[in-house]
């Protein structure tokens, strides 16, 4: 066998192949229309986002708006409430200048102030809790007994019109008190029991010393040397 037998051979073999499906203008249709698929869904997410943008937006302003009907309950003023937080004007909270029968009409005073029989009395009041710190350090230099002034109370004698200091000693307490000028202190405002010593303040005033038993004792103590210590006391006053 010949080439040229081989050749017609393999001819007949492969035979002629198929014409295609499409030509060049089906490829150049399918890419436009590819291309043009692209873009609608680019121009799609664009406008979805555009539009969830405007609407935070808008969402954004209506909470922030004082006029904002949106409002949580949290932040929603109480209409029976006032400013800054204090209670509003109902009944729990006595009108302005009126009267209410659960409220005073004057402020309580801290004793009375009413004439005694040398001048104005200074009485006995509650709730005194005002230490006078140089009434603290002269009575705790005096002392005989070894005292702390971070210790210092206002004493066992708690009156208006007068500075006052104390301190818990054995035995019991020990006050002093610089009552103002012209006023008396009141007897009454002395606990039962005590020991006192008067003296006149350099400045002007008296300087009253009082030694209070304790409980369980009968006895004021250092009331002897209560004259004394208050004299001393009295001339830095």
């Amino acid at each position: 066998m010949d080439e040229r037998e081989l050749k017609t051979i393999f001819a007949d073999a492969v035979g002629e192949p198929p014409p295609p499906g499409f030509d060049m203008g089906d490829i150049a249709t399918a890419s436009a229309r590819a291309r043009a698929r692209h873009r609608s869904a680019i121009a799609l997410a664009c406008g979805c986002l555009v539009l969830v943008l405007a609407g935070l937006g808008v969402v954004g302003y209506l909470v922030n708006s004082p006029s904002s009907p949106v409002m949580s309950a949290a932040s929603a003023p109480d209409p029976r409430s006032g400013a800054a937080g204090q209670p509003g004007m109902g009944p729990e909270r006595p009108s302005l200048g009126g009267k209410t029968p659960d409220f005073p009409t004057q402020s309580p005073m801290q004793g009375g102030d009413g004439p005694g029989k040398n001048g104005p009395r200074a009485e006995s009041a509650s709730g005194c809790d005002k230490v006078d710190g140089e009434l603290a350090t002269a009575l705790a230099g005096e002392l005989p007994v070894t005292v702390k002034t971070a210790d210092a109370n206002p004493g066992r004698v708690c009156v208006t019109q007068a500075r006052a200091a104390g301190f818990r000693i054995e035995g019991g307490w020990i006050s002093v008190l610089l009552v103002a000028p012209g006023v008396i202190l009141d007897p009454s405002a002395i606990p039962m029991g005590s020991a006192r010593s008067e003296v006149l303040a350099a400045g002007g005033g008296t300087i009253d010393l009082i030694s209070t038993p304790g409980p369980g004792t009968s006895a004021a103590p250092l009331a002897d040397d209560l004259p004394r210590l208050a004299g001393t006391i009295a001339s830095h006053f």
